[in-house]
């Protein structure tokens, strides 16, 4: 993101809200005077207590350079990462009670939209899963991930199975895991594949066909 932060008051970058009820929120945006350049963070739950007000990266986010950011909750304990490198500050919050049906960019949607702020935003992504110091550095550079895993060829030969996949990222170190169902799912690393490339964003896998009558795989970034 690019942004100057002083000069614009409560204004916001991104933000979780109701379409339905005024109450619930969360925002990363300006501070409510537009006079600091960290990034605010504010949360508050639906029964209107706001464990979050005014909690500011230690590091400038807003001060009208290119910056990359980071947000990852793991269970209300929270890494900011600026530029790829985890920030002072220290987030934490109860759990989330936190009932919200719209996500906006640049500002905040709820009955009339509004807190529409002036600056710039590239490649934005959500993730449901916390991510790693390692993803956040490789999105840094290489951007968010361009599309899905793709199996685009199966072989099954000889007791062995290969499997052609595309893959999203060019550069990676990729594994295979199985299990037995998707009912509550167990993955574990399957042992005996080889997993070669990507070259030209395609994997090669190949590994002993299993001995049980079904199973589940996915392919996995290390």
């Amino acid at each position: 993101m690019k942004a100057e932060g002083v000069g614009q008051a409560d204004l916001r970058i991104f933000a979780e809200s109701s379409s339905v009820n005024s109450t619930p929120l969360w925002t990363l945006g300006t501070s409510a005077d537009g006079d600091h350049q960290g990034l605010n963070t504010y949360l508050r739950f639906d029964s209107g207590a706001a464990p979050l007000v005014r909690v500011f990266t230690t590091n400038p986010v807003l001060d009208n350079t290119w910056h990359h950011f980071a947000w990852v909750d793991q269970d209300g304990v929270v890494t900011v990462y600026v530029d790829g490198q985890p920030d002072p500050v220290e987030i934490t919050h109860p759990p989330l009670v936190l009932s919200v049906d719209t996500t906006t960019l640049g500002g905040i949607w709820r009955s009339t939209p509004s807190h529409f702020f002036t600056g710039q935003l590239d490649d934005v992504a959500l993730w449901r899963r916390p991510l790693t110091q390692a993803e956040v550095q490789q999105l840094m550079a290489e951007g968010p991930v361009s599309g899905p895993f793709r199996i685009e060829a199966t072989t099954v030969e000889g007791g062995g199975v290969r499997l052609e996949v595309s893959v999203p990222a060019a550069t990676g170190d990729y594994r295979l895991e199985a299990t037995p169902t998707l009912t509550a799912p167990a993955w574990t690393e399957v042992a005996d594949a080889t997993v070669t490339g990507p070259t030209d964003g395609r994997l090669t896998i190949e590994f002993n066909a299993p001995a049980a009558p079904h199973q589940f795989y996915r392919v996995v970034r290390r």
